[in-house]
Order: structure tokens, then sequence, then C-alpha cells
């Protein structure tokens, strides 16, 4: 039986059965109320012929047995239907129309009053009987109330009722089964999900509006639809490229062998001039090189799979000095002009590892035709910065994802002129995981391809110069030649009115426009509202609406992410993005954190900053675990400090106890 069909069936029996019970309650409370009003007049009845029949006794003790008593005589006395016995249960006297069935007529003397209630000849009477003694004499007094009136009513209330009963079901059962409907429909369209999803569609999601417990396994339903989705784009992804690595491989291999056995048949069968034999032996030379690292390469990637490598802490300019000797000669030979620009630092590193890591990726550069080379380093908090960057031909941003896969190359024809296997960037990755670290490609594909990774800034406390920090950092990287876009993600506009832009509130596109058009599936342009400061940075700028916008961002789904879209659609453009976040841990907070790569901390050298410093910390902590694993605490920057006082002195001392930890 469906589930339907249960809940129809219980909700008609238990509808049924309690407006049931409620109309039999009802009636047999009001028959009782009547009843109960049927005895106490009977009981008043029989106490005033009682008196009536003391006073017979009084006055004439003798007449029940001395002549034989006329109805007719006595009969008008009585105000109700009565009869009279003797001790041993023979009537004397009645003038009742039905006599009563086995009253009990027994001399008892608790004074208690019998009382009987029956259905003679189609009417309903209680009788009332009660032992009256009077001087010497005494007697049986019976008296009969006519109740045909009551139950007759009480049966015109069950036949009414029944007939209401009946009508209401009737009523009830396409409300019922409407309201059963309203409450399988999610369940229904949870059912058909799944099945779609059995059938391979895995796309398809659940649209609700409920906020019950079928509205919560609804959204449950499509976080789960979103994870298998993902996986199984992973697993078809990780498939192509195992076809794709064995389809490749077989070329790769095919395409050398053929030439060097179709030169090696031509030396073998025919006697050639030494040039052509010359030439020929060259041929079978760069093919042979080409197969050999092919096959040592080849070698690296499933060594580095099965071997744990120990990572030893080794200075960068100390590394990079080493390193400097090995790739300059290639460099002069090949005409490319290296810049280097190391700062200091020390990291953990297998130096073989290490340098095949940086010698691969700057001989892709120079395969590139590039001119010059720029390897610069730079610490950043408890991470290291290392960006490789040239100026010949880029790689097209579509195919930026395949780049570290197996055989891939951008361009094979040149690529196999310089004995390239297409398994450079795919050992490159693999070394970067060994190492722990991340690795961010970043090309227009035309000039340069830049290998860099992206950095961000916040306190939930006001006035700690997060606006004036992230405009003046904006700015100095600016200086620097760096492409800087700076995102006010505060609802009070305070970095767009500072850079210039006075009416914030007055701008057609906002930050808030962008994610409301993110939110709603629309397209958004990379360079959609941003605005060019004179200074050679870029503004996102924020108003009011961010404060609706962070409202209306609790019940989307994927609401931490909404950021993230947008700065994957615009960082290609920049070295640097930087978000000045709003004075609190609300939805556009945990957005910017969701999307950084590491957190910048503004602090004021007092006591409440300071104290509110272990919050903020505690939150980055929990969106490192739960949203953006490669989220990091850049640092903790002291602002508006003035040494001279012991009062700054102490808030340095206590920024120092609580951001140590993190």
């Amino acid at each position: 039986m469906k589930l339907f069909h249960k809940i129809f069936l219980c909700f008609i029996v238990i509808f049924g059965a309690a407006f049931q019970m409620a109309g039999y309650l009802l009636i047999n409370f009001a028959y009782g109320n009547a009843m109960g009003q049927e005895k106490k007049l009977a009981f008043q009845e029989f106490q005033y012929n009682r008196y009536i029949l003391q006073s017979i006794l009084y006055s004439q003790p003798d007449f029940f047995s001395e002549k034989e008593v006329n109805a007719s005589e006595i009969g008008g006395n009585f105000t109700t239907p009565v009869a009279v016995c003797m001790a041993d249960g023979e009537y004397v006297f009645s003038n009742m129309a039905v006599l009563p069935d086995n009253i009990a007529f027994d001399e008892g003397e608790d004074d208690r009053i019998a009382f009987q209630i029956c259905e003679k000849e189609g009417k309903s009477y209680i009788f009332v009987c009660d032992y009256v003694q009077e001087s010497e004499r005494g007697m049986f007094l019976v008296t009969q109330t006519d109740i045909s009136s009551v139950v007759d009513s009480q049966k015109s209330m069950a036949d009414y009722f029944q007939k209401i009963y009946i009508f209401i079901l009737c009523i009830s059962f396409p409300v019922i089964f409407l309201l059963t409907k309203a409450v399988t429909v999610s369940i229904k369209k949870v059912g058909k999900a799944a099945e779609r999803i059995a059938g391979g569609e895995y796309s398809g999601r659940i649209i609700t509006n409920g906020k019950d417990e079928i509205g919560e396994l609804a959204v449950g339903f499509n976080r789960m639809a979103a994870q298998v989705e993902e996986k199984i784009a992973e697993l078809s992804d990780v498939a192509r490229q195992k076809e794709e690595f064995a389809a490749n491989f077989a070329h790769e291999l095919k395409t050398p062998l053929t030439s060097v056995i179709g030169y090696a048949d031509m030396l073998y069968q025919h006697d050639l001039p030494r040039e052509e034999v010359k030439s020929a032996a060259g041929y079978i030379l760069d093919e042979g090189m080409r197969l050999e690292s092919l096959s040592l390469k080849l070698m690296d990637l499933f060594v580095m799979d099965k071997q744990d490598f120990f990572l030893e802490r080794m200075p960068l300019n100390e590394l990079f000095q080493n390193l400097e000797q090995g790739i300059e000669p290639v460099c002069k030979k090949r005409g490319v002009t290296l810049h280097t620009a190391i700062g200091g630092g020390i990291i953990g590193v297998d130096y073989d590892l290490f340098k095949t890591m940086i010698l691969n990726l700057a001989d892709n550069a120079m395969k590139a035709d590039c001119k010059d080379l720029w390897i610069n380093g730079e610490q950043h908090g408890s991470s290291y910065h290392l960006d490789i960057r040239d100026n010949g031909k880029g790689i097209p941003p579509a195919e930026l994802g395949k780049v570290t896969e197996a055989f891939y190359m951008v361009d094979k024809s040149r690529s196999r002129k310089q004995h390239g296997a297409g398994l450079g960037m795919a050992l490159v990755s693999k070394i970067v995981k060994i190492h722990g670290a991340e690795m961010e490609i970043e090309s227009d594909g035309k000039t340069g391809t830049i290998i860099s990774k992206i950095i961000a800034i916040a306190n939930q406390k006001g006035g700690v110069g997060k606006t004036t920090s992230t405009g003046n950092l904006g700015i100095g990287l600016a200086k620097q030649g760096k492409k800087v876009l700076l995102i006010d993600a505060d609802a009070q506009g305070s970095l767009t009115a500072s850079l210039g832009f006075t009416e914030p509130d007055s701008l057609e596109v906002t930050l808030a426009t962008i994610m409301g058009d993110l939110i709603n599936d629309g397209e958004v342009e990379p360079g959609e509202g941003i605005l060019h400061h004179e200074e050679g940075i870029d503004l996102m700028p924020g108003n009011i609406e961010l404060s609706g916008l962070e409202v209306s961002l609790v019940n989307v789904m994927s609401r931490e992410t909404v950021l993230r879209s947008y700065i994957e659609i615009v960082r290609d453009s920049y070295d640097y993005i930087l978000i000045d976040c709003m004075p609190s841990l609300g939805m556009i907070t945990i957005n910017a954190l969701a999307c950084a790569d590491s957190i910048l901390i503004p602090v004021q050298a007092a006591y409440l900053p300071v104290k509110g410093l272990q919050q903020l910390i505690k939150t980055v902590g929990k969106v490192k675990r739960q949203i953006n694993p490669k989220l990091e605490i850049e640092g903790i920057l002291l602002t508006m400090v003035d040494s001279r006082t012991n009062y700054r002195k102490n808030g340095i001392s206590g920024t120092g106890q609580r951001g140590g930890a993190a």
C-alpha cells in the first residue's frame, strides 16, 4: 500500500472515530442530564404523594382494610398515578396504566427509596417505591412518572447525529484527500528525483518552499544530488583522463617508433650518401631522446605515488642561489632574461623534487618562446608565495584545467621538436601536493602565463582601520606594478566613499546587485560595475543594499559561496583582490572568508578590540574546517598605535597573547 493511501485511510479512520465518539459522549451527556432532572421530579412527586398517603392513614387508619377501595374515591387526591400494596406485595389500590416488574418490597430501615426505569407498551416510565408507615399501619407506595419524551428525544438526537455524521464524512473525504496530497507531494518529488538520478540524470533538483521536515529532506536530498553529480563528474573526468592517457601514450610511442623503424630500414636496405645517413641518424637520435625523456618522466610519476619524502627546512635565498646556477645557463642559451626577487623565508622541501619542479616550470615558460622569465617569492604569514611569470605564448583559458594532465601539450608540434613528452606539468602538480602546497595557473591565452596564489583580509570590531588599511594596501601594491581589485563588502560603503565615489547609494551596479544576479543565475560580465581609480586600482563598490542582501542570503542554496562565484569571474584579471569586510561576522563576511586565501586582521592596540580577536580567530578556524580548507591567517595588523602610553603597550601585549595561537 502506498504512503498516500495509508495517510488517507488513517485520516478517515481517526476523524470518523473521533467524531463518532464525540457525538456519542455529547448525546449521552445530554440524556444523562435530562434523566437526572426527571428523577428529581419523580422523587419530588413521590414525596408529595407520600404525605398524602400518610394523611389518609392518619385520618382513617383502617381505610385500606375495612372496605373495598374505590379508585375514584381517593384517586383525585394523588398528583400522579400511584399504586398501594400491602407488605405481602398484594396491591390494594392502583390507578396506573401499567404496573412495575420486580420491585423489591422490603421493609428496610435504611430509608432507601427504590427506583426503576422500564419500558411498557412502547412508553418509558420511572417507578419510585418506598415503605410508608403511619402509627402502626404501614404499606408500600409506588409512583409512576412518564419519561417517554426524554427517551424519544435521545433517539431523535442519535438519528439526527448519524445524518450529520454521514454528511460531514462525505464532505471530509475530498478535504482529507487534498490535505493528504499536499503532505505527500514533496515526498513524490523526492521519489521522482531519485528515479531521475537512478536513470543517469544527475542535474535534477527538488524545488520546494516548505520549511518542515519534508522541506529539510528535500534540501538534504538536493545536497546529496549535488555531491553525487560532483562525484560522477570527477569519476567521468578520471575515466576520460585514463582513456586519454592510454591513447596519448600509445600515440607518443607509435609516432617516434614509426619514424625510427622507417629510417633504420632505409639505412639497412640502401647505401646512402654520408649526409643522408647523418640526417637519418640524427632524426633517430632525436626520437630516441624523446622516448628516453618519456620513460624517465613516467618512472618519476609512478615513483612519486609510492614513495614517502622527507621535507627538510631550508632558507629560500640559499635554495634559489643553487637553482639559479642551473636555470641561468639554459636561459642564456635560449635568449631568455631571468629576473629573480626571492624574499627571505624558511620552508620544508625535498631539494631534488623542488629543483625538478622549478626547472620544469622554467622549461615550460622557455618553450613558450618567452623573452623574460620572472621568479618572485615572498613570505605571507606562515606560508610562502612563489610566483613564476613569463611573457611568451599563453595558455588558452579553456585549456587551463588540462595543463596538469599527463601527455597534455598546448602546442604538440613545438613540444615534440623540443623533446617534450607532455608530462612536465603532471610532475609539477604531484610535487606541489607532496609539499602540501597549492598551485594556481592564470593566462589570458595571448601573452604570459602566471602561476600565483590569492590572499584576503577582516575584524568584527568597528573603527579599527579596516577600510584605511584596505585602501592603502591596495594602492601600495598598485605602485609595485600589481593589478589590484578592491571589493567594498561593507553596507556602509566607507571604502567606496574614501576613494572619491561619495554617493555609493546612487550607483547602479554594486556588489549587492552583482551577487543578486548570481543568486538568480544571471549573467555577470568580468568588468561589470567595476570603477577605475586614478591611483591605478579598481573598485567593486558597496552600499546599503548589502544589508538587505545579507538577510536574503539565509535561504539561498550554497549561500556561503556566492561571492566566490564572482571572484572566479574576475580573478584572472588581477594579481591581488582585497575585500573590505563589514564590522560583523554575518553572512557577507562568511562569504569573504569562504573565497579568500588568507585573512589580514587589523586590530587597534586597545582592550576591547583585542578581546574580540579571539572570537574572530574561532570563526576563521570554523570556516577553514567546514568551507575553505586553504584559508590562512595572513597576520594581525596593529593600527593607531601610540607606543608612548602604557595603555597601548598593554594592548600590544594582549594582541600577542590572543593572536599567538593563530
